[in-house]
Parts: structure tokens; C-alpha cells; sequence
């Protein structure tokens, strides 16, 4: 279980000067409401719904915040399908409430659930709408998501200039103002890949020095599985194999397959293709590619993946020697 619902459940109890037990009163014990707010828990459907009527009673009514909650949920469950739709349908209720603030915010993790599904093209048709419509104020950092999300979809479709400029400032929105470490990981990632993408690898080298200072201040799991994935990849293209190795075992360690199969199929096929890109055909490799076609296997994955799969399964047979079998 994540912490997406968990913090959205607390943001929204802050915003209208509710204790947990008012929040709770007559809906569940005061205490799950704690557990719920740092992701202990998960939350029946009914709950939900009692929930969001609690926060909001008067008109417009609960629809907005049910389905962001909703969304919130399905994210912490990595159902990005599901997430995508409760985010689209609570974005369009705020619209019409004239909520501005909760349809950019819902907007972008709409988008951000497109790119976990490996759509980067439509997550950018919507990213590129919000970020020339930016709320102000803005105190949930939403800005510094798009600018970040807006990089690595431009990474993933090749426009490594746009992608550039969008991860820059990001990381100027991070360090200027308060940001949790993983959002200055986030972005600091962005611009790295990005960076390393357009072939400037010694100033991609220094943000991984950057991000490896964020390492041992601690970050979250999957925060600290991602940068190790960031830097054992720029590592490679560096020539720094042995560093390299260390990081994208650290990853794997982190990303655990049972916590977000999605996401581990895509540092799976990821970090191998940067190894096997440099030429490198070891059993390390053999085991992400394997372990890329398992994760796949069990989550369906796009077709995309399923070709990037077979691609670097064919590569390796052909570093290794198997010629004929890697043109099969």
C-alpha cells in the first residue's frame, strides 16, 4: 500500500480544522484515521464514500473529492488504469465547481498514471496545457510534478532539448523552495536522464553526485530505488561497470516486484538496455531480462514493452554469440 490516499485523506482533514476523531465520528475508530493518513491501512469503498461525504457536505458535494480520493487510492494500488479515470472524471467535477487548484492537480496525476502506463505522448498533450495554466498560489508543489513529468515524457518521445529546459526548472522550483527530498530526487532524476539522453554525460555524472548526497540523507523507498536506477544507468554510460553494478542491484533491492510489478518490469528492461547498449552481456543482465519477461508476464504490459523485451533478450543472444538464435 502506498501513501498517495494517506496524504491527500490528511491534506483535505487540515484544510477544514477537523482532529481525527471529528473526521472519524460515527464513520470508523479514531485510530484508523491515523493509520489511513501514513498508508497503515487501506480503506473499504464504503469508507471512502463516507469519508469524502464527511469533508464535504455541502454543494457541490463529495463527487470531486471521491473521485480524487478514489484515484489516490487506485495509485497506491499501481491500478494506473483505474487512477487515470477517477483522476479524469474528479478533474472535470472540479472544473465545473470552479475549483481551479483540485483540476490541475487531478490533471497531472492523470498524466503522471499516462506515463506509468508508458503513454508519454498523451501524458505531454495534457502536461503541456497545465503548465502554461499554473495555479497561484501553488502550495502543493504541483507545478514542480508537471515541469518533472513534462522532462521524462519529453525524454521518452526524443526531445531532449524541451525535456532539458523542463528538468531545469523543475530543479529551480525544488532548491528555491521548500520540497520533499524525493521531489528534489524526482527532479534531479529528470534532469540527469535527460542530459545523459543528449550525450552530456559529465554534467549528467554531477547530478548523480547530487542525488547520491539525497541518498544519505534518506529517501524513501521507492525515491531511493529510482535514483539508484538513475545512476547506475549514467554510470554505464561512463564506462564505470563496477559502479554501475552496485547501483542497479541497490535498485533492485528497493524496488521490490510485489510493491509495483509495473515499475519493476521498467527498471528491469531499462537498466539492461543500458548495459547491454555498452556492450555488456553478463548474468546480471540475463537475470533483469528474465525478470523483466516474468514482470510482463503477470501485468500484461504495453506492446512497446513487450518489443523493448525481445529486443534485449535478442541483443544478449548476440553478445554472447548466438547469432542465429538472435535473429529468430
Amino acid at each position: 500500500m502506498g501513501t498517495r490516499f494517506g496524504e491527500r485523506l490528511r491534506r483535505e482533514r487540515l484544510e477544514r480544522g477537523l482532529t481525527h476523531d471529528q473526521l472519524s465520528r460515527d464513520l470508523c475508530p479514531p485510530g484508523l484515521i491515523s493509520l489511513l493518513e501514513t498508508g497503515r491501512r487501506e480503506p473499504s469503498c464504503e469508507l471512502v464514500r463516507s469519508l469524502a461525504g464527511r469533508l464535504a457536505p455541502a454543494p457541490p458535494g463529495p463527487g470531486a473529492l471521491l473521485a480524487a480520493l478514489r484515484a489516490e487510492q487506485a495509485w497506491d494500488e499501481h491500478d494506473y488504469a483505474q487512477s487515470a479515470g477517477h483522476a479524469l472524471a474528479a478533474a472535470q467535477l472540479a472544473l465545473a465547481a470552479g475549483d481551479r487548484l483540485t483540476r490541475w492537480d487531478l490533471s497531472c496525476l492523470q498524466a503522471e498514471c499516462l506515463m506509468s502506463q508508458g503513454h508519454p505522448r498523451e501524458s505531454k498533450h495534457i502536461l503541456d496545457r497545465l503548465v502554461d495554466d499554473v495555479p497561484a498560489p501553488d502550495p502543493a508543489g504541483t507545478e514542480l510534478r508537471c515541469r518533472t513529468l513534462l522532462a521524462e515524457a519529453c525524454t521518452a518521445l526524443g526531445e531532449h532539448a524541451e525535456a532539458i529546459a523542463h528538468a531545469r526548472e523543475a530543479l529551480r522550483l525544488a532548491t528555491s523552495h521548500p520540497a520533499h527530498p524525493a521531489q528534489q530526487a524526482a527532479a534531479t532524476r529528470a534532469l540527469a536522464t535527460a542530459l545523459a539522453e543528449a550525450d552530456d554525460t559529465d554534467e549528467a555524472w554531477a547530478h548523480c553526485r547530487s542525488l547520491e548526497h539525497l541518498l544519505d540523507a534518506g529517501l524513501p523507498a521507492r525515491a531511493a530505488g529510482e535514483a539508484h536506477w538513475t545512476i547506475g544507468n549514467i554510470a554505464v554510460l561512463r564506462g564505470e561497470s563496477g559502479r554501475a553494478t552496485a547501483h542497479h542491484q541497490r535498485a533492485a533491492e528497493l524496488l521490490m516486484p510485489l510493491q509495483d510489478m509495473q515499475l519493476w518490469a521498467r527498471f528491469n528492461l531499462d537498466a539492461s538496455a543500458a548495459r547491454l547498449s555498452r556492450g555488456i552481456a553478463d548474468p546480471f543482465i540475463l537475470a533483469m531480462i528474465e525478470q523483466a519477461e516474468t514482470a510482463l508476464a503477470a501485468t500484461g504490459g504495453s506492446p512497446l514493452e513487450h518489443l523493448h523485451a525481445t529486443l534485449n533478450r535478442a541483443q544478449w543472444l548476440y553478445l554472447r554469440g548466438g547469432t542465429a538464435e538472435a535473429a529468430r
